[in-house]
């Protein structure tokens, strides 16, 4: 049942944590991901925005160009990483898990 724990509500875990490079920068990752994102943006304009966003924030491109640990923050791996969890907690609270909390609060703003 494990292995398939991510079908049911009542399963259902986020695991996975903000990697440790990216940490100190995950508002500004966060931030500069809504300030720049767009609905209507192809799968291509979508990844070059957070490409533009990792390299603005000093993290590589290719983990490839990583010659010295100390050039980089880290990669654009730990970029999308903040992001796709951040993405993932939304989704949660606004349909999974946690929907009859996030109905509390919808009913009680309005």
């Amino acid at each position: 049942m494990e292995f398939i724990s991510y079908f049911y509500d009542q399963s259902f875990k986020i695991v996975d944590e903000v990697p440790a490079e990216a940490e100190a920068d995950k508002v500004k990752i966060l931030g500069e991901y809504l300030s720049s994102y767009n609905h209507a943006d192809t799968q291509e304009e979508w990844f070059n925005k957070i490409r533009e966003i990792a390299t603005n924030l000093g993290y590589a491109q290719k983990p490839k160009t990583i010659k010295s640990p100390d050039d980089y923050r880290g990669t654009i791996g730990h970029v999308s990483t903040v992001i796709r969890l951040a993405r993932l907690r939304v989704h949660v609270l606004m349909y999974g898990q946690y929907s009859g909390l996030w109905a509390k609060i919808w009913s009680s703003q309005n």
